[in-house]
């Protein structure tokens, strides 16, 4: 994998005789001995594959985080607009009299401050910012939904040091000349000319005379590349493709700053903020002002029974209450309720602070969602959820409901909004304005002959009056104008001064709009969209989707361009190929599900291949038009990026969602897999979500040397023939991914006995499937399914799972033995991560040891525990010196060695094994040898026990006071125990344990005397007592005591 990361990053280099022509957008610092390298990663794609390439890189390299010599060295070179970062900073040295915990706690308050200071200069714009650090002191705040210049994000960093100045002056000392080195500290402004280096990237070799300083503050002093991190708390996150993603520095292309500043003052220049995030606008139709009465059907949501059948089927389904009338968006086709009174989230059952639960209605699907900030992705693992799917919608709703859409003097369904004059427009822009600035100057008129409309700075409308509100003043000639921008954001600017009065903003469903039915080519004249007309959907040359009748269908619904549509479409084109699950992204790769960034390249190379392959069979130039307009959207990052996200939710809304790795029957190899319930082996399906595989193939015939040596090890190891062959069922049963037999085993023995090569060959023969939890995992107390357990979740899809000798004098849990070999759910979660998985184990737990440690419970409960577990004992030891005898052989020390070779042979015996306890219908003889290991360790857990056998004889018509035989065993115990009696020891708790005693001892109905049962002083005790019936304590106890 690093090699094949280098290649690439080599195959980038820009030659010095293209260094006027390719664009410098990456620097790489990792070729030892060598100058810095200048990288062109060219396109969109390329950018993909870096980000998949890195992350490859990093997840075969689990250490990648603490050194310096892999070639993950690469920095993004900022360019002349990028997306907002800041670098906090600080030298070692200068912080050498601050405590770490000190240090901790002001960076975090710091972060925090920052980022309230971003919301307050973009007026809420900045709802993102992702915290990378390397240590405490080396800080990346990074800002993906502002784009700026370096102008620009100088300003900030000036603007926040001041308020640092101003309102928290504890903290401002970490922004001033550092005390030992002298040199500015706390943020690192350079690099808004160089570049920032990315995420899993360390410093690499940039040919310094000076070795760096190390770092002595934090603790961990030996991380070398940044890596995401909780803003709150700082922990750190498991790595994620994404976070390349939201890290990068990179806009993207034909994209402008969203975020300048007048040059006399810190004001944010807002009529220049263009958010980069795709959002989905919508459209109240009920608010519309009243230059929009002239759209034909206006009433038809008010009236319709479309909002009825809305409310009426949430409310049953989920009893909320839906708002009546929902906002409409024209440009992707689809309805949104708004709910009443719903601060209680519906996923998380938890109440927010505001209500942003609502309902959206598409051709795909209904779906109830929220937005809130504590159900976003990254907080939760659903925020959307699937009510009831398109085809299953009564006929006449679907009729109703495209009747919403349908555009005045046009039967077809047209892609955007209200078909609006320029007159209806230009008349909303005046209507607003007026009620903006019409109290303070009631006297503005416009020059409408001069009105213009462009994508980027939206509608401007000049005075024809030369007075001028903003400098309140009269100039040689008209200077001021209204300017509306795609945002909603209205002023008054003037062009002679290049001022402006402070924007307001307009209603969205109005600013909707005006923006909605703008077309690239606006000249000013009215506005008629031409249809989108396809014809009879059966006419679609099914032959370009290979026969598929439903694709076809689909993809002639998604002519129509809508998002809905084209994602619904998209859906059924990745399927087999491309997987959504957790917020992650996978690809099929004929073997097994991979991560991945996602369709990006697939949409724009296939997808839109098939649209411009459309172009043949139509024939119309309206049609050729949208057709190509498609294969543009499908290669336009933006543009796509839209539909993919629509097709996430359309994905993680339904109902039957696969999980990778959770078909416990199949058992997948590099050359095919094997099914466990139909005892075949295949090729592999898609359809078998299979993450892993085991790495080699499984054989088609036996190896008769290599069964040879196997069979003679097992010989070595367990010379028992009955407990050997148990030992063999015992592994070929981890095939089966359960625990039937609902079992718990003890590998035991003294040293250099075998277990440690058979954990070994058990680990090359199941790979993936087996894992070696700490034995901590048994000894400590059950976690609760609210705290982080890695173990847990780690363990998910294992089929062998072996464990260590635990510490000494540390008890296994009984409980918690019980609980994960007795079928129950498991539910967990990693640390640092909002996401539960839940799972039945399909592993029988092993622990491996010496010594066999005691068992928490194991006195108290009688058959519980002890029907579960099993012990086997592996009686011979191998050593390098005699003498040797049938206990104590020879040892072979190239055994190690042999059995990495073994896997494939071993899977292929296991199988055989497998396929004949199944022909046993599933029978587990257990030998006599192993049932006396657990009678022994059950007799050495249970004090009580042993106590019984040792201490009573049957006696008939005997009876005993169990009172009496309470002191018997209270001495008996300190003698053999070397302690007092455990509180819980009591005449109850006797009486108790011997009623459980599988009716081996008989406790009389009523209470009697005993004639046997002598006091302290030698009298009969008098008083009838709860009695043992038919045993007496022995003759020489009795005498003895």
């Amino acid at each position: 994998m690093e090699q094949k990361f280098e290649d690439f990053l080599t195959k980038c280099i820009i030659p010095a005789s293209s260094s006027k022509t390719l664009e410098h957008t990456h620097t790489w610092f990792s070729l030892q001995n060598s100058f810095p390298r200048k990288l062109c990663v060219k396109d969109e794609d390329e950018l993909i594959l870096l980000r998949q390439t890195t992350f490859d890189y990093i997840s075969q390299n689990p250490d990648f985080t603490h050194y310096v010599t892999g070639p993950n060295s690469v920095t993004e070179k900022a360019k002349n607009i990028f997306r907002f970062f800041v670098d906090l900073d600080w030298h070692s040295q200068d912080l050498s009299n601050t405590s770490q915990s000190q240090l901790f706690s002001d960076v975090k308050e710091i972060v925090s401050i920052f980022d309230k200071f971003m919301k307050s200069v973009t007026q809420g714009k900045s709802s993102r910012m992702f915290v990378a650090m390397r240590s405490i002191y080396k800080v990346h705040l990074h800002f993906p939904d502002i784009i700026v210049n370096a102008k620009t994000s100088n300003r900030v960093c000036t603007m926040f040091k001041e308020q640092l100045a101003n309102d928290h002056q504890h903290l401002f000392k970490y922004f001033e000349k550092g005390l030992i080195t002298g040199k500015p500290q706390g943020i690192d402004t350079s690099v808004y000319k160089t570049g920032l280096r990315m995420l899993f990237m360390h410093k690499g070799s940039m040919l310094k005379k000076k070795s760096s300083v190390i770092q002595n503050i934090s603790s961990d002093n030996v991380r070398q590349v940044y890596q995401l991190v909780d803003p709150h708390t700082f922990d750190w996150l498991i790595p994620n493709i994404q976070h390349l993603i939201d890290t990068s520095i990179i806009a993207p292309n034909n994209v402008s700053t969203n975020l300048t500043f007048d040059e006399k003052e810190n004001t944010p220049n807002l009529t220049k903020y263009i958010k980069t995030k795709f959002n989905i606008t919508k459209i109240n139709q009920n608010e519309l002002s009243k230059s929009i009465d002239k759209i034909e059907n206006n009433d038809k949501l008010t009236n319709t029974s479309v909002s009825d059948f809305a409310k009426s089927f949430v409310f049953e389904k989920w009893g909320i209450v839906l708002e009546h009338n929902p906002k409409i968006d024209f440009k992707f086709k689809s309805l949104t309720w708004d709910t009443r009174n719903q601060q209680c989230c519906p996923f998380t059952k938890k109440s927010h602070v505001s209500n942003n639960v609502f309902v959206i209605m598409n051709k795909t699907n209904i779906q109830l969602r929220c937005y809130d900030q504590d159900c976003l992705p990254k907080k939760h693992s659903v925020r959307s959820k699937f009510l009831i799917a398109w085809k299953n919608i009564p006929e006449q709703i679907k009729k109703e409901y495209n009747a919403v859409f349908v555009v005045s003097g046009n039967s077809s369904t047209s892609d955007s909004g209200p078909n609006l004059s320029t007159e209806d427009q230009v008349a909303i822009v005046r209507t607003q304005a007026m009620t903006a600035y019409g109290e303070d100057h009631p006297n503005i008129d416009w020059d409408l002959s001069q009105t213009k409309y462009d994508d980027m700075n939206g509608w401007r409308l000049p005075f024809s009056s030369k007075f001028c509100p903003k400098c309140n003043e009269e100039h040689d000639s008209p200077q001021a104008y209204i300017q509306c921008n795609r945002q909603g954001l209205l002023t008054i600017a003037c062009r002679q001064t290049d001022t402006m009065l402070p924007p307001v903003r307009i209603p969205d469903n109005v600013a909707n709009n005006l923006f909605v039915t703008i077309v690239n080519n606006y000249n000013g004249q009215p506005e008629i969209r031409e249809p989108r007309d396809f014809g009879n959907p059966d006419a679609f040359p099914i032959s370009i989707v290979n026969n598929d009748k439903e694709l076809a269908l689909l993809c002639f619904d998604s002519l129509d361009g809508s998002t809905s549509s084209v994602a619904d479409f998209l859906r059924h084109m990745i399927k087999g190929k491309y997987l959504w699950l957790d917020h992650q992204w996978y690809h099929y790769n004929g073997t097994r599900w991979k991560p991945h960034p996602g369709p990006h390249v697939f949409v724009s190379k296939d997808v839109a291949k098939i649209y411009a392959n459309l172009q043949d069979f139509y024939s119309t130039d309206n049609q050729i038009k949208w057709l190509q307009n498609l294969v543009n959207d499908m290669k336009n990052l933006p543009k796509r990026k839209a539909y993919i996200e629509e097709l996430e939710i359309i994905l993680e809304s339904e109902e039957d969602i696969p999980i990778l790795n959770h078909k416990n029957h199949l058992i997948p190899f590099n050359n095919g897999t094997f099914d466990t319930e139909k005892m075949i082996f295949r090729d592999h399906h898609f359809e078998d979500y299979i993450s892993n595989v085991i790495p080699y193939d499984l054989p088609a015939e036996t190896n008769i040397e290599t069964r040879q040596q196997i069979d003679k090890f097992f010989m070595s190891i367990i010379p028992n023939e009955s407990v050997r062959k148990f030992l063999l069922t015992f592994l070929a049963i981890h095939l089966e991914g359960k625990n039937r037999h609902q079992m718990a085993v003890i590998m035991t023995g003294t040293g250099s006995n075998g277990k440690g090569v058979l954990k070994t060959l058990m680990k090359e023969t199941f790979a993936f499937f087996h894992d070696e939890p700490s034995a901590s995992l048994l000894t400590n107390e059950r976690p609760s399914d609210e705290s982080p357990c890695a173990n847990l979740v780690r363990l998910q899809s294992k089929r062998s799972v072996f464990m260590s000798e635990p510490e000494q004098s540390k008890k296994i849990n009984g409980a918690f033995l019980k609980f994960l070999t007795g079928a129950d759910t498991v539910t967990a979660r990693n640390l640092n991560s909002p996401n539960y998985v839940e799972y039945v184990p399909m592993f029988t737990p092993t622990l491996l040891c010496n010594g066999i440690p005691k068992i928490d419970g194991g006195s108290e409960d009688v058959n519980g525990i002890w029907r579960r577990l099993k012990i086997i004992d592996f009686p011979v030891q191998f050593s390098a010196v005699g003498p040797f005898d049938e206990l104590r052989q020879p040892i072979d020390d190239s055994l190690g060695t042999k059995v990495k070779s073994w896997a494939p042979e071993f899977m292929l015996m296991l199988i055989e094994i497998f396929s004949q306890y199944c022909e046993n219908r599933n029978a587990l003889l257990i030998p006599e040898e192993v049932n006396r290991q657990v009678e022994i360790e059950k007799r050495e857990n249970n004090p009580l026990l042993r106590f019984l056998e040792e201490t009573l004889e049957p006696m008939e018509n005997a009876v005993l006071h169990v009172h009496r035989l309470n002191e018997h065993f209270e001495a008996w115990y300190r003698q053999n125990y070397k302690g007092p009696l455990p509180s819980h020891f009591s005449s109850r708790f006797l009486k108790t344990r011997l009623l459980a005693a599988n009716g081996m001892y008989k406790i009389s109905d009523v209470q009697k005397k005993s004639k046997n049962c002598q006091m302290a002083d030698g009298s009969v005790c008098r008083n009838p007592n709860t009695s043992l019936l038919g045993w007496k304590v022995k003759d020489e106890l009795v005498n003895g005591s």
